[in-house]
């Protein structure tokens, strides 16, 4: 009987499980299964274990080796992620300030 082996990096593994755990939680909280919303979840998604791996390097020392030493692309992806997003609302509250609403 043939074994299968998981050889992948423990990171980038759970990376993908809350990135598909946040896209389909998402989903299911929209009330609706779009492939376009859903491919958009999941990229958002994808930046959140690397954000939080990032925010416990400040207690491990391991956290930022491991962090350091994985996957770069998403690492990298993340990063670009979170700045589009910041930009996105910074831009959004600029334009709701001149026409008069802060919030």
């Amino acid at each position: 009987m043939p074994t299968f082996l998981i050889d992948g990096n423990w990171f980038d593994m759970a990376t993908l499980a809350v990135a598909a755990f946040y896209a389909f939680s998402r989903a299911m909280f929209a009330g609706h299964w779009r492939v376009e919303s859903f491919v958009v979840e999941l990229s958002y998604g994808v930046s959140i274990f690397p954000l939080v791996l990032l925010t416990a390097t400040v207690a491990s020392s391991t956290a930022i080796n491991t962090l350091m030493t994985g996957n770069k692309i998403i690492i990298s992806l993340a990063g670009l992620i979170s700045l589009i997003v910041i930009l996105k609302r910074t831009f959004e509250r600029t334009e709701r300030a001149e026409r008069g609403r802060f919030f």
